[in-house]
């Protein structure tokens, strides 16, 4: 990974989850932290003091340096290109969950913003607390998507930073034949976690129960297993457009407040 991880706040209740979290994986990996603060129209006029202030209170620690930045615009523009800088390797992010009829009809805003990020992204969701020893068993569910393999690349760094176990996880469906995609992103897959020394899993279970989509049988098994993380794709794979986002959706929100690393096709 690059050497700073930029580390979006909003000063909203899930801030301080947001800014442990960063702060605990900077511990682990010596990656700086930059906090960034998208200003709007609504935004206190103490912002940017408030933000200095919390960057102060951070480096006073001395096991973490921290800078920050302040842009004014929409979040899923000036989130995007202060990510694009050469710098960043990670962001981290706070998750919401889905906040009103809007998000339920036209989808959570935080899938709409990882799809725009070009550095892995990891999303916590409130009262998420970091474990002790960080992740130690992360959830790769296989996708058939042309690009699964930034996210099998992108999942092995922070299982040799954890010394994780990797679940490479599937679900079968009896009606459904498996595309010559989906099979060579397993072996790719399996090779890499092999290349690298990560430790791994390879769990395919069969359809326990009907769901047009994968995520519910997903998270049972996340649930079953403790997992800190579960990896995926931000995007969906072309075949999967519409029901493959309603379960990214499930997954970023999902009730045991599991932490979700993403990439899109950019990262």
């Amino acid at each position: 990974m690059k050497k700073k991880i930029l580390v979006t706040i909003d000063f909203s209740e899930i801030t301080p989850f947001v800014i442990n979290t960063a702060k605990c994986i900077s511990v682990f990996t010596n990656m700086e932290l930059t906090l960034l603060h998208v200003k709007h129209a609504k935004s206190d006029p103490d912002i940017e003091q408030n933000l200095k202030n919390l960057t102060d209170d951070i480096n006073k620690s001395g096991d973490v340096s921290c800078g920050y930045v302040v842009r004014t615009g929409s979040i899923f523009i000036e989130i995007a290109e202060e990510a694009s800088r050469p710098h960043y390797g990670l962001t981290i992010m706070g998750s919401h969950g889905f906040k009103g009829l809007r998000e339920v009809m036209f989808g959570a805003d935080i899938l709409k913003l990882l799809k725009s990020i070009p550095t892995p992204s990891l999303s916590i969701q409130k009262d998420y607390i970091f474990p002790d020893k960080g992740f130690q068993t992360i959830l790769l569910p296989v996708a058939s998507h042309n690009m699964f393999h930034l996210i099998v690349n992108n999942t092995v760094e922070i299982a040799k930073i954890f010394d994780a176990e990797i679940h490479l996880y599937s679900v079968e469906k009896s009606e459904l034949k498996w595309t010559q995609n989906l099979i060579d992103n397993i072996e790719f897959a399996k090779t890499t976690f092999e290349n690298n020394s990560v430790k791994y899993l390879r769990v395919n279970e069969p359809q326990s129960s009907f769901s047009l989509g994968y995520s519910r049988q997903t998270l049972q098994y996340a649930n079953m297993i403790n997992a800190d993380l579960i990896a995926m794709m931000s995007v969906p794979a072309k075949e999967h457009l519409y029901f493959a986002d309603g379960d990214k959706e499930q997954i970023l929100t999902n009730k045991a407040k599991i932490p979700i690393l993403s990439t899109n096709n950019a990262s």
